[in-house]
């Protein structure tokens, strides 16, 4: 109704008032376009024309140093065909195109789009197109300065303290090892907020337990929502080289956006969720021992009959010159 008092009506009174009323055809179509933008914009939301972007990000640092090498896994649908362009202000960062899944193949009809990545003082890769109501995924690395360090201040048989120096708040936090046994235990830390110091006591590794604590939902995403970050703690944990006497804290790194990163054209709507991995402590290495295969027990040498061969070289019989 609205529309059809602007179009005809309306559109008929401002035109006599000047005494233009053949303008009036003119401004029709204009009125026409004006008004269809206005519903679409309106109504987006309701049938379906909308962008959303799911981010998941993996931080990894190391105790006591403060910036830290972060990997995100952005997730773009949208439902009219859209060019996407992904800055990042690390002109060391890598961004590019992700497969959804491993036999991911051309949907019938349609043409590879090239993308274009340029470097400069940042890193733009534009070009990504996504088709209606499709997901494309980016993959991007880069490094980023958390503001502060995480440092491990103490550990002993009952349990751990860890300061955060970072500009976010870890919740939920923990710091995980393995004992002389293997068996993995685990330490939850109270709430631990920017340049704030935690402890936490040892306890078992209950999967249970563990599974619960990762799946995000709550005010930080949109209602009903939910980000299960549980497969990748998994694999922090499941690392072949994770030996007795190290320590690591997992994460989430919450109240501060994850900066460095800009898509464009922006989605309304958007969900994010940070894991951060820090190697508080390495297990401590053997003492270095001296290679037996030194370059001095093959230097050329003279050897007399009666000579006893190089230790270690029991099978050498002494013929007089070596060459």
């Amino acid at each position: 109704m609205a529309y059809l008092a602007v179009l005809v009506p309306l559109n008929w009174t401002i035109f006599r008032l000047i005494d233009r009323i053949e303008w009036a055809w003119v401004a029709a179509p204009l009125i026409s376009l004006a008004c269809a933008g206005v519903v679409i914009k309106l109504a987006e939301l309701d049938i379906g024309f909308a962008r959303s972007n799911t981010e998941i990000a993996v931080i990894e640092a190391q105790a006591g140093y403060r910036r830290a090498h972060v990997t995100r896994f952005n997730a773009l649908y949208t439902s009219l065909s859209t060019p996407y362009t992904v800055t990042l202000n690390d002109p060391h960062g890598l961004v590019q195109p992700f497969a959804i899944r491993e036999d991911y193949q051309q949907p019938l009809g349609t043409m590879p789009t090239p993308v274009t990545l340029q470097r400069g003082a940042e890193v733009e890769l534009s070009g990504f197109q996504v088709l209606s109501n499709r997901t494309g995924m980016i993959h991007s690395e880069q490094m980023r300065d958390l503001g502060g360090p995480l440092t491990l201040v103490g550990e002993d048989s009952q349990g751990v303290r860890v300061t955060n120096g970072t500009d976010f708040q870890l919740q939920p936090a923990a710091v995980v090892r393995r004992d002389d046994d293997l068996q993995w235990q685990i330490a939850w830390l109270d709430p631990l907020g920017a340049g704030e110091t935690a402890s936490g006591n040892w306890e078992p590794v209950l999967q249970e337990t563990m599974h619960s604590r990762w799946a995000i939902s709550d005010d930080q995403q949109p209602a009903g929502v939910q980000l299960d970050l549980w497969p990748i703690v998994q694999t922090a944990l499941e690392d072949e080289e994770f030996k007795p006497g190290e320590f690591r804290l997992i994460a989430l790194a919450r109240d501060q956006p994850l900066p460095g990163m800009t898509i464009s054209p922006a989605a309304p709507q958007k969900r994010t969720a940070a894991l951060l991995v820090a190697h508080l402590q390495y297990p401590q290495f053997p003492p270095p021992r001296r290679d037996v295969n030194t370059a001095a027990r093959f230097q050329p040498k003279t050897l007399s009959v009666d000579a006893e061969p190089p230790e270690g070289v029991e099978d050498l019989q002494p013929v007089g010159e070596v060459p």
